[in-house]
């Protein structure tokens, strides 16, 4: 590099005047936007408590995090909580998004600091003659002595990668293995696909779980019973909310006796103007009452639907589900070779709960599923190809330079209004793109559904990883190969034989995208997530329109589920970018710890206060993903620098970098063996302990009859033998009657405590076990019709007796559901575990 070479031609003095122009105007607005988003949630936050602290609502006082109040300096604290705390409240999943989240940003400003006094201080005096943001770039240096620095630059930050892939794996092996071997019925359940038509009989198989096929006349009965009690709670609380809105009195959801008071206010005649008609058939029948048809639609109902349940002779399904008697077995059995064909019963998934099983794919022939993998993946590959032409577009229509030169009126467009020009460039590129390719999820999760998923949290792995490579190829590599070409177009044009110079110092300048870019990621993503826009416009309109119900008054309380996959996969990207341009244009770290700086403070506020746990089988595997996405970028960084030190003729410099990356390759192979680890239960785990901390069973003398308790994953905080551990408000405990039957009934304990850990109320509910492992299509003939309490006259009465009439006494609730003097819905508080199973 000691030769002139022709950086300067590469790109013209107005690209360079633009591409920092688009850094200013893209970090002004998007600093700008962000700031107002943060402003207006700090205002709407105390305002709207359903949005803003939605699983405060949903959460047992055990687990609930600690009030903020208003003071915004004052409120830090209380979300900063210990990573203990945060745990034990929010579960494995939520503790690993901040985990990951916080580890990234203390890595790479551990790089940045370094590399903001050492680095760019050399790239911005390296003499190549670049201006703008790429005066800060690799490819502005030209002394090749320069260039051992970076050499060691690259060793400081190679190895603090890698001693945090390594920390992640660490840290996701331990949150997997505590997962796996806590004493829940799901953690001894093995989910086996393919079970031949002659092994589908609880005799063949000891502790065996076979769902039936539900035939499609079965399901348009269940769902036609469904349908007709949504409708019933519907009427019944319109009617309830009319009468209480004309008499000015409401009733408490908290109310313990649901006796009518007296109110004499209405005539007979006028509560029966009230109660709500509507035409039977639609439009051309008569008005009938909705109330008394939509009770007579349940009950009838109701009847086939338990006629059908009669019929013992169902299909049983290719799927089983084997209860073992701890989890520990569930994973040595999924690791066996049961047939002698490979792909039946190939399948076994070990701890798998009821609500993650994707019901639909649970019959799904082997070869069927197989050619609709193959569909998927063309499907997929179809969509990169498109997405990719797409992005390469929206880069070539968007850059300002070049269709300047094209467009002469646009030329003198760009002359006459330079911010506006700055504007766009800077902001509509990465906007374009990122709304492009939140569009890929969505269609990715169908597809992985379509092809046979077993699993929602197998599905959402998928997603991850496939989305994960989606964004490589679309966004980085064809910004990088294509801002490069683009850009040096004329120079190579002009002089061919000077291609390998002009990449060299060009192939550093596309990181001016990625800084436009993550400040589109970094600031805005973070500040719409914790705003939650969507939510706070479209929540009281579709409760307006659509709350007619206790039920569905409380489908609005309902606390968004965090999105795993969308939300690793664009972090596994910005994890890429940072590490790939860390010595190639380190101002980029900046904006990288920006990013994972404001995620983190996003994601303590959100896990605690908004983002509600759900049941799966993942248990960290998202981490221990996450991690192994690490390396992509670490590869890339490492081919990319090695082929600019090669391009750069120091080959020198290039042989110790190809040492390097054979390390990163053998640490590869290292990281890879957990892989077996984060699949199964290590054996030494549970060896030589109580089987208290390997399943929680407790045999009797005779070993006939067993018992699980509710147990701490901690040794250290065992109880007495025989004792409830209250660790949190509610718990399962599951109790079996004998170890041979296989149909045994679980009791479903939930446990109330306060926050001291005092017992305050225990219900207990008994349970098949067969009935927790069955397609929800199938019905259910209790279906429970939750209408509000009503105090006004003896209407509540009457109704109920009208209901009860047609279906059981016990199928009629009103739990924690009431009726204000305005006539609307009301909802208990602290009951919404209770209220859901309803």
């Amino acid at each position: 590099m000691n030769e002139p070479n022709h950086a300067n031609a590469t790109l013209s003095p107005t690209v360079m005047d633009i591409s920092f122009g688009n850094f200013q105007a893209a970090l002004l607005f998007n600093g700008l936007l962000a700031i107002a988003l943060l402003l207006g949630f700090l205002i709407a936050r105390a305002r709207f408590p359903a949005t803003y602290a939605s699983r405060v609502f949903a959460v047992p006082l055990a687990l609930q995090p600690r009030p903020l109040g208003f003071g915004v300096f004052s409120a830090i604290p209380k979300v900063l909580v210990s990573d203990k705390e945060l745990l034990d409240k929010c579960g494995v999943e939520a503790f690993a998004a901040i985990f990951h989240a916080r580890a990234m940003a203390v890595l790479f400003a551990a790089i940045g600091l370094p590399a903001a006094l050492v680095l760019i201080p050399i790239n911005a005096t390296g003499g190549n003659g670049l201006q703008g943001i790429s005066l800060l770039t690799l490819g502005n240096v030209r002394d090749e002595q320069k260039l051992w620095v970076h050499f060691l630059f690259t060793l400081y930050a190679v190895t603090l990668t890698l001693y945090a892939i390594f920390r992640i794996i660490t840290e996701s092996v331990r949150l997997r293995v505590s997962c796996r071997t806590h004493s829940l019925f799901s953690n001894r359940v093995m989910m086996v696909r393919d079970v031949p038509p002659e092994w589908r009989s609880e005799v063949e198989i000891t502790e065996v779980i076979i769902p039936r096929v539900i035939p499609s006349a079965h399901a348009k009965v269940s769902k036609d019973h469904l349908a007709a009690r949504n409708k019933l709670e519907a009427a019944v609380s319109g009617f309830f909310s009319k009468i209480s809105r004309r008499s000015k009195q409401g009733t408490p959801a908290d109310s313990e006796s649901n006796t009518d008071k007296p109110n004499e206010i209405f005539a007979d005649d006028g509560v029966m103007k009230l109660r709500p008609k509507h035409r039977s058939p639609i439009i051309t029948g008569k008005k009938v009452d909705s109330i008394t048809e939509y009770t007579k639609a349940m009950r009838d109902a109701q009847r086939e639907l338990a006629l059908l349940h009669s019929v013992e002779n169902l299909e049983p399904m290719s799927t089983a589900f084997v209860v073992l008697r701890e989890p520990i077995q569930a994973h040595l059995v999924s690791r066996s070779i049961v047939h002698i064909t490979p792909w039946v019963m190939g399948q076994k998934f070990p701890s798998v709960s009821a609500d993650d099983v994707i019901w639909a794919n649970a019959n799904t022939a082997y070869f069927n599923r197989e050619w609709r993998f193959l569909f998927t993946k063309l499907v997929t590959f179809a969509m990169i190809i498109f997405w990719g032409a797409i992005t390469a577009a929206t880069l070539a229509f968007t850059d300002l330079a070049n269709l300047g030169k094209s467009i002469p009126a646009f030329q003198t467009f760009l002359n006459d209004y330079p911010q506006i020009s700055k504007l766009i460039g800077g902001v509509l590129p990465p906007v374009v793109i990122a709304i492009l390719i939140s569009l890929v999820p969505p269609i990715l999760r169908l597809l992985s559904i379509f092809g046979g998923s077993p699993l929602r949290t197998y599905t959402e792995q998928e997603v991850f990883s496939q989305y994960f490579s989606f964004q490589l190829i679309n966004i980085f590599a064809v910004n990088v190969i294509g801002s490069s070409i683009l850009a040096s177009f004329n120079a190579i044009k002009d002089n061919p034989s000077s291609i390998l110079d002009i990449l060299a110092i060009s192939i550093p300048q596309s990181a001016n995208f990625f800084i436009q870019y993550l400040l589109v990621r970094g600031l805005l993503a973070p500040s719409l997530e914790i705003v939650q826009a969507a939510r706070l416009i479209t929540g009281p309109i579709i409760l307006f329109f659509f709350g007619k119900s206790p039920r569905s008054v409380l489908k609005r309380h309902e606390p968004p589920v965090f999105s795993y996959a969308e939300s690793m996969a664009a972090h596994g990207l910005t994890v890429t970018i940072g590490l790939v341009f860390c010595i190639l244009s380190p101002i980029v770290l900046v904006f990288v710890v920006l990013y994972f700086s404001l995620y983190t403070l996003v994601y303590f506020y959100q896990m605690q206060y908004v983002y509600l746990a759900v049941k799966s089988t993942g248990g960290g595997k998202f981490l221990f993903t996450a991690a192994n996405h690490m390396y992509v970028g670490l590869f890339i960084m490492e081919f990319m620098i090695l082929a600019i030190f090669l391009l750069s003729k120091n080959y020198i410099i290039s042989g110790l970098m190809v040492l390097v990356v054979a390390v990163t390759i053998w640490s590869y192979s290292q990281a890879r063996q957990f892989q077996a680890i984060i699949d199964t239960i290590p054996v030494s785990t549970v060896a030589g302990k109580s089987t208290l901390y390997s399943g929680g069973i407790l045999f009797s003398d005779k070993m006939t009859r067993w018992m699980k308790y509710v147990v701490s994953s901690r040794p250290e905080e065992e109880e007495e033998e025989g004792t409830l551990v209250h660790l949190t408000k509610e718990e399962s405990t599951a109790v079996n009657t004998t170890a041979t039957n296989c149909a045994a009934d679980i009791i479903i304990v939930h446990v109330d405590v306060d926050e001291d850990k005092t017992l305050e109320k225990l219900t207990v509910k008994k349970v098949s076990a067969s009935s927790l492992y069955m397609d929800p299509s199938m019905g259910d003939v209790g279906l429970k019709v939750w209408i509000p309490k009503c105090g006004v006259g003896n209407m509540y009465r009457e109704v109920v007796n009208e209901i009860v009439g047609a279906i059981s006494e016990n199928q009629v609730v009103s739990v924690g559901a009431g009726v204000n003097a305005k006539g609307n819905i009301v909802l208990s508080n602290g009951k919404y575990a209770e209220m859901c199973g309803l």
